[in-house]
């Protein structure tokens, strides 16, 4: 290395035997020298973010090569990023890679637009895939400050939602300043604060404000943690095990397939957005595993999952052409937009979850586990759901559908308590929606 140190190669190896008969696998992330990777990596890359709010989301997008530092070695949280510092990091982030832009692209997007010559890839691979409209440029070519509206764009294009953004218009915010976002934007930021990517501060949403460095770092982490095709390039489970001797972890996933992980010695480990250290991978934790391509860094993000304290029920699982005419009836009404409902009919109760959007096939919902507990109130019922995305660039069958999830229980013979609410949670125990009962629920 610099200083008259002597260069360490840093070897990232995966070695993976399968045990067919028992769905088991081990994953070694092994280095050459372990000793200089403990010099090389102790500490927190940036030494002006070590301790910020956002340093988890900073780790996470520098391990993923999404964001760099300065060669000073600060990060500069507190500075503004620029809508096409935005773009460059959205497109990387999807595509990891830039496009190889023609003459044509050259010349309209440097010449004109003024486009660096580094960032014309990008920006043409954000025209290619709706990411960016031609329209929005000249926002490129003046250097404009993102802002928060603006991010929250950017963002619901990512995650393919436009067409629904556009049907959110008058949706209603929870924002004091919700009349000083644009009417173009609305929906937009409607869709990214259910989707858990924006937050609102003392109330406000503040929808013209710059965001900074440290601010797209969060919102583009939480863009990966709601979105499972960004998560590519990482490996995530549940913690089963651990074993501090080894700094081997066993995870699990829905399919209940144990693989170990051997992680290196001097990870950087965040618990729920905070730093952390490997004592701390609880059993029930979920985490998520990112190396840089260089092998020199791996970050490791956990978040603890609430136990679910409620009764499981059994749960029988329907395609839409299985279940009986009526409730299809009700899911073939519901179908063209994101949804989570329930509704009683003769045999049982049904859970509903739409995607809503035509797609292409490759994406799905699953309604993994169902819960309830009861109260003065009534029964209260908990949905757990799995959503997956084909990877970015997965060749999948051009065939269109309406991705959804149907499941029914059983009510009781004789209900002794009304339904008080259903509560639609992710993976991780976090709310989705909580729905109250319709007239028809059943008692």
């Amino acid at each position: 290395m610099r200083s008259g140190m002597a260069k360490v190669f840093i070897v990232f190896s995966i070695a993976i035997s399968l045990l067919l008969n028992t769905g088991f696998s081990f994953v070694t992330l092994r280095m050459s020298s372990p000793s200089a990777l403990t010099n090389a990596q102790a500490a927190f890359p940036f030494k002006d973010a070590k301790g910020h709010p956002a340093e988890a989301a900073i780790a996470e997008m520098y391990a993923k090569g999404v964001m760099r530092g300065y060669d000073d070695g600060t990060f500069k949280p507190k500075k503004p990023v620029t809508f096409l510092e935005a773009e460059v990091m959205l497109d990387k982030l999807l595509w990891g890679k830039p496009i190889k832009s023609d003459l044509t692209s050259n010349e309209y997007l440097h010449e004109q637009f003024a486009i660096p010559s580094w960032a014309v890839g990008y920006i043409a691979s954000a025209l290619r895939n709706n990411i960016l409209l031609y329209s929005e440029l000249q926002k490129l070519s003046l250097q404009q400050p993102l802002t928060r509206e603006d991010a929250a764009i950017l963002a619901v294009r990512a995650m393919e939602l436009s067409n629904q953004a556009k049907r959110k218009q008058n949706s209603p915010l929870p924002f004091n300043d919700a009349s000083q976002i644009s009417e173009n934007a609305r929906g937009y930021v409607v869709i990214a604060w259910e989707q858990k990517i924006f937050n609102g501060s003392d109330g406000k949403f503040q929808p013209a404000d710059p965001i900074s460095r440290a601010e797209i770092a969060i919102v583009l982490s939480r863009l990966v943690q709601q979105n499972p095709s960004l998560q590519y390039d990482e490996i995530s489970g549940f913690v089963k095990s651990t074993n501090s001797l080894t700094t081997t972890v066993s995870l699990v996933y829905n399919d209940d397939k144990e693989t170990q992980i051997r992680l290196p010695e001097q990870s950087l480990y965040y618990l729920n957005d905070k730093p952390s250290s490997f004592a701390e991978l609880n059993t029930g934790n979920n985490i998520r595993i990112i190396t840089t391509d260089s092998g020199v860094t791996t970050v490791v993000i956990s978040r603890f999952v609430a136990p679910d304290t409620g009764n499981a029920l059994s749960v029988k699982q329907f395609k839409l052409n299985a279940a009986p005419a009526d409730v299809q009836q009700w899911a073939e009404e519901n179908k063209i937009s994101e949804g989570y409902m329930f509704k009683a009919f003769n045999d049982g109760l049904y859970f509903l979850v739409t995607r809503g959007e035509k797609m292409h096939s490759g994406y799905s919902v699953d309604i993994t586990k169902i819960s309830s507990t009861e109260d003065k109130k009534g029964i209260h019922y908990r949905v757990w759901l799995d959503k997956a995305d084909p990877a970015r660039g997965a060749i999948v069958y051009p065939a269109i559908s309406y991705p959804m999830a149907l499941g029914k229980v059983d009510l009781p013979a004789k209900p002794t308590a009304i339904i008080a609410d259903v509560t639609f949670v992710n993976k991780l125990n976090q709310v989705i929606a909580v729905v109250s009962p319709p007239q028809d629920a059943g008692k």
